[in-house]
């Protein structure tokens, strides 16, 4: 070998550092590129063998490198949010801060966190998490808040008062206040009730009821007669003292209130209205002299 060669090649391992690790190459810093075959701006520039290096060329951007596993070559691509992606995304930076969360439940906005809010939402319907929950209504003080009872309802103001709405199975429903006045609605009329006291009233001192309609047939029907209203109209034949109308609503309890829908000149006034089962009978004062008119109204009783 010639000996200049041999004095050059010493001085080079003389020289060059020593690998920290086996495995590690040493590359001069007089080294000043490393070129791949069709190189461009952009890429990168990894092993694809133990003993070779390639190019991954550059993409569009947005993309992200990600890594093929050992001993396999990396890629560009989108990061994959269920296999690319650890730990929980924080609250201030668009995430939930959360990790779980109840079926169906609607998520509210916290100081730090979302979290579990007391709506839920089945697909089909809206429900209250629990029967205290309140709903409040703007800014003001009247809230909805849920009753202990199936179908129940209460409308409150921030003082105690409150208005319930109730659906009771088979019934139509109910109407009202804290101490438990109620308005009864069901398929055979309204009827009212307090609690632990039966007895309800219409209206208030110096707050009547400007009207009060019946329902009320007014028949032609001469004699006896079927009228199953609360209110209606029959006629006494001429020389008979009374006129007996069949009503479904009346019961040997009722109150019948009457009177003559024209002067007679001889039954003056009404003597008496019966009730019984099914029927109620109105008598005046003496035979008619002409068929006569008579109004009644039908108010029942327990």
């Amino acid at each position: 070998m010639n000996r200049r060669i041999l004095a050059f090649l010493l001085a080079c391992l003389i020289a060059a550092p020593i690998p920290a690790s086996a495995g590690q190459i040493y590359v001069p810093a007089t080294i000043e590129s490393l070129t791949v075959a069709g190189q461009t701006i952009g890429d990168l520039i990894y092993a694809d063998s133990t003993s070779s290096f390639t190019r991954l060329a550059d993409v569009a951007t947005g993309n992200a490198l990600i890594s093929g596993g050992v001993g396999a070559a990396p890629s560009w691509g989108k990061i994959g949010l269920t296999t690319h992606v650890s730990g929980t995304l924080a609250y201030g930076s668009g995430g939930t801060g959360a990790t779980s969360y109840t079926t169906n439940r609607i998520l509210k906005a916290g100081a730090a966190a979302f979290a579990d809010s007391l709506i839920a939402d089945d697909g089909t319907d809206l429900t209250l998490a629990a029967t205290s929950t309140k709903v409040k209504l703007g800014t003001g003080s009247t809230y909805f808040s849920g009753g202990a009872n199936n179908g129940q309802m209460y409308v409150c103001h921030s003082d105690g008062t409150c208005l319930f709405l109730w659906m009771p199975t088979g019934q139509a429903g109910r109407i009202g206040g804290t101490s438990l006045k109620t308005i009864n609605f069901s398929s055979t009329g309204i009827d009212t009730q307090t609690d632990g006291d039966d007895q309800a009233q219409l209206g208030k001192a110096n707050v009547g009821w400007r009207g009060l309609w019946l329902a009320s047939t007014v028949t032609g029907t001469v004699g006896a007669v079927t009228i199953s209203k609360p209110s209606g109209r029959a006629i006494i034949a001429a020389a008979a003292t009374s006129v007996v109308v069949t009503n479904t609503r009346a019961t040997a309890n009722a109150k019948c209130l009457a009177n003559l829908q024209a002067n007679d000149a001889t039954a003056l006034y009404v003597r008496s209205c019966v009730t019984s089962a099914g029927s109620l009978t109105i008598t005046v004062s003496a035979a008619a002299t002409a068929n006569l008119p008579v109004d009644f109204v039908l108010i029942n009783a327990d």
